[in-house]
This record gives structure tokens, sequence and C-alpha cells, in this order.
């Protein structure tokens, strides 16, 4: 077979782009990819998923590259099942995150970790996800962490910006 794509990496997002949570990933795309790495191309993910919220839904791409995943926090090798480089938020970041947790309890908070998303507040009702993520109390969370997301009501966004 011709390696007319070797030399060529190929990278794509996830939600939206290769493929949509609520449907997965097109066969046609995955064939499309297919004959891409075939024919010599490499193909990697960039997303901002982490790699609990990932391994199944790609499952079935052939990823033969690096990805770049958790906001490019991480490079993973799929292939090796095996991460090369973690960049970790510094320990301040924590303070800032138990701050605004306090302060505004009624937003949805996520803190992104080793054992993945962690649901922090226990409002899950605000929160689209189709994954059931652990819930863990505040005092109880564990660093070192990848992120964190927050989850506020569209009507309240303005006057966060303002403040």
């Amino acid at each position: 077979m011709s390696n007319i794509f070797e030399g060529i990496y190929l990278f794509s997002d996830i939600d939206g782009t290769l493929g949509r949570t609520e449907i997965g990933i097109p066969k046609r795309n995955i064939d499309a990819i297919k004959r891409f790495t075939d024919k010599g191309g490499t193909f990697g993910i960039a997303t901002g998923r982490y790699l609990s919220d990932l391994t199944e839904f790609v499952k079935d791409v052939p990823i033969n590259g690096y990805s770049l995943i958790n906001n490019g926090a991480s490079i993973y090798n799929f292939s090796k099942n095996k991460f090369l480089y973690n960049k970790m938020l510094p320990q301040k970041s924590f303070e800032y995150f138990k701050k605004i947790a306090n302060e505004n309890l009624d937003w949805g908070l996520i803190a992104v970790n080793e054992d993945g998303y962690l649901n922090v507040n226990h409002i899950t009702d605000r929160i689209t996800f189709d994954t059931n993520f652990l819930t863990v109390d505040l005092e109880n969370l564990k660093g070192p962490f990848y992120k964190f997301l927050f989850f506020v009501d569209k009507n309240k966004i303005k006057d966060i910006i303002k403040s």
C-alpha cells in the first residue's frame, strides 16, 4: 500500500469534530482515519477531556500518534497506554479553587486529578454530562490537579464577568 501520507500528522478534537457524546464517533470518520493511517499518516487527538472520559469513546479509532489530552496538560500514547508528559497545576491554584468554592455554593464545581473528574459540591443537576463523576467533599479533595471546571447559571455570567 502507498505511503502517500507519510510524514503528515493529523490531530482532531473530539466533541463536535470527530464525534459527539450523544452519538459517539461515526463509522465513516473511523474509516477515513483508518484509510489515512493505512497510507502512512499519523493520527492523534487534541482534546480537553481527561483519559478516564476518553478511552472508551475513542477505542475504535486507529490512533497511531501521540495525543494531546486534558487541555494540553498531558501527552498520551494510546498504543502504549502511557503518559509521556503531565503538567499539573501549581498548588496555589487549589487554594484559589477552595476560595471560589466556599464563596459560590451554587456553582457546579469539578476538579480533575489522576482519578479523573470529581464532582466537588454535589450539584449534579446543573452539570450536563453523560458520565456520573465521583463525588468528593471539598475537605477530602486531594491533588495534584490538571484543571478545575466551574458551572454557573447562564443568567449570572454577565455579573461574574463584571466583578
